[in-house]
């Protein structure tokens, strides 16, 4: 992030915001009660530092949907291609479809970041509901839940990097529908 405002910013502007970014993070941080240490460890490392920034560009002047523009950017420029370039090397691996299927159905049944549910399961696919998701919930905490649009943006790009793989989806809590529903299926050869 400290370089990517380096680069938009310039060093002394860009080193500012960093480190005012850093502070607020910490005061997130400090007033987020009832999480537990796992959900504690992912809005430390996820959700808040981009939170944090969000909030402190608008602080520094800059307008909300510029600030939008930027998280985004953020976002997709640099920390979603980084994975991209991850997945596209998971997505050589020659059980790729079972591997994303267990570790997608693992995070999302029993991790306490979502409150999810298996819809369907069969040998072309599956599909999960998804009805809570400590994404949206951070961002309407913290009086910001449009940027939760761009934590969502980020997983169709993510699954896009997957070529023995389709991702779809109609919704998403971040984009106002009532659920996120995820629909994996294995891509025709």
């Amino acid at each position: 992030m400290h370089n990517f405002l380096i680069e938009k910013f310039g060093r002394e502007k860009g080193d500012a915001l960093y480190a005012k970014q850093r502070i607020r993070l910490e005061e997130l941080l400090a007033k987020t009660v009832g999480k537990t240490k796992n959900q504690m460890k992912t809005l430390r490392v996820t959700i808040m530092p981009r939170i944090a920034l969000y909030q402190v560009l608008q602080e520094d002047g800059i307008s909300q949907s510029e600030a939008y523009a930027i998280l985004k950017t953020y976002m997709v420029d640099v920390v979603s291609a980084n994975m991209v370039k991850k997945f596209r090397l998971i997505n050589k691996l020659p059980f790729v479809y079972q591997l994303l299927k267990n570790n997608i159905k693992n995070n999302l049944l029993k991790n306490d970041n979502w409150e999810a549910t298996l819809v369907n399961e069969d040998a072309d696919g599956f599909a999960m509901d998804v009805h809570k998701c400590i994404w949206y919930d951070a961002t309407v905490e913290n009086n910001c839940p449009e940027l939760c649009r761009v934590f969502c943006e980020c997983d169709d790009i993510l699954f896009d990097a997957f070529t023995k793989i389709n991702f779809y989806r109609e919704g998403s809590l971040g984009m106002q529908a009532n659920k996120c529903d995820f629909k994996f299926t294995k891509a025709k050869k």
